[in-house]
């Protein structure tokens, strides 16, 4: 009833409350990215990445704030890795959070007036699963 993760009897032992905040963490944290870019872990909370662009063997994660980030990886697996459905891959180098786009056309409009590509012979699949999303929230 109240979504608890756990329970901590007391006494206690650090042990028992680390594995109780390692179970919350968990809980809460399937709302964001994490990836690895030059030793550091960086989090993103998934409603601040707006697109992610695949160039050569590297992506492009673009932030909302105007911030980019580089992962070396394949779109493909970071597609596999968020596995939510406020993401539609419209494009072969595109992977676009729906919760951005303000106008859906010959391609989709964002928030801040990028412009992502969609791949003509899914357009009307694309349009589709993008007004299906926006009438379902």
């Amino acid at each position: 009833e109240v979504n608890a993760c756990g329970y901590i009897v007391k006494p206690s032992s650090r042990h028992k409350l680390f594995g109780a905040l390692d179970r919350a963490s968990e809980k809460f944290s399937s709302d964001v990215y994490r990836f690895k870019h030059r030793g550091d872990i960086i989090t993103l909370a998934l409603n601040d990445i707006m697109y992610i662009e695949s160039r050569n063997s590297k992506c492009i994660i673009h932030c909302r704030d105007g911030e980019r980030h580089t992962v070396y990886t394949k779109l493909s697996e970071i597609e596999k890795e968020l596995d939510d459905c406020r993401f539609l891959r419209c494009h072969q180098s595109y992977f676009v959070n729906m919760n951005h786009i303000i106008r859906a056309d010959n391609c989709f409009e964002l928030t801040n007036g990028d412009k992502i590509l969609i791949r003509q012979r899914s357009l009307k699949e694309n349009k589709r699963i993008f007004y299906d999303y926006i009438g379902e929230k």
